[in-house]
């Protein structure tokens, strides 16, 4: 508040007289600015030197003060140097001159340091400070550290006079639009806030000079390009700014399920084919083609009636549950299908059921439930089930019948848990059997016998698997297995 306070008296005072002198701040962030500055070195860390200030070095001007670094007479060099934190200059002998504008007076400079060696002594005014914030109280054009040991700089604010001769602090560029991601190509706009200000920028990766191309309109990217930026007014400088625009790889296209099912995990990818709707509920949705199945897993906007046709849309592939292929979709591109043919499921048998039917869409005829969450056969084959629709959040929401004691047709789809094979189911009918029951209403049975399935004879079964002979009247004779 102090700052903004004292500025404001500074610019009444130039309106009051244009010619006198007044007072400012400038801050020197080696951080955010040292590409500024030096933009021909690099930073030192560990074996890397590319920091290293090996001969006598002037930076560039930023917002017109310069530094000046003498190269170091020990065995540590000075240099620019990646901490933990940020960049520090870091200086272990030799001196550091900080040089204001043409006519300008420093009278104070804030230290913020990373460490700093009390033998330092200066060429005029006085040093004072402790642990990691210093400070200089003088009055000069230029001010010359001498260092005396390891000083650590990460920041200098610097109070400065100016006898009428106005040093401007240039704003740094801005990107339209902001750095991004682009299909095709992208055009792109440099500004800056400052007024007059002259804008070069490169397009390579190097550091933009004066010597760099002069923006004057905007220009059109087609690969992935990093855009760096600075404003020059004057002797003043602004800080660099960048921006990347990254080129994104076209989406893959492919035009069957099967296609689609093959991608590379994490793929974005585009059908372009013809699937018809075999099923929707909640985020599932489940589609067949003439080559397989998918499922696309995830909130969609759009909602399908069972068998509309759809094509066009992107999804990316998700493995989950180790072994189940699911894609998560892209919503905007799921739009309205066309009117088809409901899909009618496969007929299978339990013991048929393969991963050629993982998410898709069939029928398990005369099965029983047991308490186990299983679909039971005939044969003894069982085949996990689990109620996945169920439930408010699912319309229609799935009710498993409880009597136990009849047989089901089911419809619903394939489904893999960690690499075994369950069901999800849809739609339960009680099962009409084609066999010895079907013909018990039309015929007259003779004898009816149940014999277990070693061949024994069983005067009352209960509670297994059991074959049923029936004789009737007219010489028929069919066998049935049972469960009981």
């Amino acid at each position: 508040m102090k700052k903004l306070f004292t500025r404001f008296l500074l610019v009444l005072a130039c309106l009051a007289w244009a010619g006198s002198a007044w007072a400012a701040t400038a801050t020197i962030d080696i951080n955010t600015s040292y590409k500024t500055l030096f933009p021909n070195k690099g930073v030192s860390e560990g074996k890397v030197t590319d920091g290293d200030f090996t001969e006598t070095t002037t930076s560039e001007a930023l917002d017109g003060f310069t530094l000046t670094i003498e190269p170091s007479t020990t065995n540590t060099a000075n240099r620019l140097w990646k901490a933990t934190n940020g960049v520090e200059l870091r200086l272990y002998s030799g001196s550091l001159t900080i040089t204001a504008p043409q006519g300008a007076t420093m009278t104070a400079i804030d230290f913020t340091v990373g460490k700093w060696n009390s033998g330092n002594t200066v060429n005029v005014g006085t040093l004072s400070g402790s642990g990691k914030a210093w400070a200089w109280a003088g009055s000069a054009n230029a001010l010359t550290i001498n260092v005396a040991g390891g000083t650590f700089f990460q920041t200098m604010e610097i109070t400065y006079e100016n006898g009428g001769t106005t040093v401007e602090t240039v704003e740094a560029p801005t990107f339209t639009p902001a750095a991004q991601e682009f299909e095709g190509s992208i055009e792109v706009s440099i500004a800056s806030a400052t007024e007059g200000a002259s804008i070069y920028y490169t397009l390579d990766g190097s550091e933009p000079s004066a010597s760099s191309t002069l923006y004057a309109a905007p220009f059109s990217l087609s690969a992935t390009t990093t855009v760096k930026a600075i404003a020059i007014k004057g002797d003043a400088k602004s800080s660099v700014a960048e921006a990347t625009y990254t080129l994104k790889a076209a989406t893959p296209e492919v035009a069957t399920l099967k296609e689609l099912n093959a991608v590379d995990e994490g793929a974005s990818v585009k059908y372009t084919g013809n699937a018809s709707v075999a099923y929707q509920n909640g985020r599932y949705l489940y589609l067949q083609d003439a080559s397989g199945y998918a499922l696309v897993y995830g909130d969609l906007t759009q909602k399908y009636a069972l068998g509309d046709v759809i094509t066009g849309f992107e999804a990316n592939k998700k493995t989950v549950f180790k072994t189940l292929v699911e894609f998560t979709p892209v919503d905007s591109t799921f739009t309205a299908g066309t009117a088809g043919q409901a899909v009618e499921p496969k007929e299978v048998t339990i013991a048929n059921v393969n991963n050629d039917l993982i998410n898709g869409y069939v029928l398990i005829k005369d099965v029983n439930l047991d308490t186990d969450s299983e679909l039971i056969d005939a044969d003894a084959n069982t085949l996990p089930f689990h109620n996945q629709f169920n439930g408010s959040y699912y319309n229609p929401s799935i009710e498993i019948p409880t009597d136990q004691s009849k047989k089901y047709d089911v419809k619903g789809f394939i489904t893999t848990y960690y690499g075994k094979l369950q069901f999800y189911p849809t739609e339960f009918t009680e099962y009409v059997p084609s066999g010895v029951d079907g013909v018990n209403s039309a015929k007259t049975v003779a004898s009816e016998v149940y014999t277990d399935l070693a061949g024994r004879r069983v005067s009352e079964p209960a509670n297994g698997f059991f074959v049923k002979t029936v004789r009737y009247t007219d010489g028929t004779v069919i066998s049935q297995k049972v469960v009981k």
